[in-house]
């Protein structure tokens, strides 16, 4: 997911004014504020239903996500890909969980 940063802001932003969190709402709120538009309603609908995850699937799926960037690295494959999607689902969910980087291995810890 191209725009995962700006979805978040948008809505954080939604939240905070007590929007609720919809297609058109996120589409609205990224043409009338700064920062890049949001257009794809696949890719908003996605977002959302990550962003509306509970926290105890969304550590679970962070944790797999961590786990398989350990398992490569120990193998010694390359393990690019899996960081970015770990570090992009950690968007949704950096006010929950911290990553923890090692120099070989990375865990989840709630906050």
């Amino acid at each position: 997911m191209k725009n995962t940063k700006r979805f978040v802001e948008i809505a954080a932003q939604l939240k905070d004014n007590g929007q609720k969190l919809t297609v058109d709402n996120v589409m609205m709120k990224s043409l009338l504020t700064s920062g890049g538009t949001l257009t794809d309603k696949e890719e908003i609908e996605k977002m959302i239903k990550i962003y509306n995850t509970p926290t105890e699937k969304k550590f679970l799926k962070l944790q797999n996500l961590c786990n398989t960037v350990n398992n490569r690295f120990k193998k010694g494959l390359n393990d690019d890909d899996q960081v970015f999607n770990m570090v992009n689902f950690y968007e949704f969910c950096k006010n929950e969980f911290v990553i923890i980087a090692g120099y070989d291995s990375h865990k989840i810890e709630k906050i």
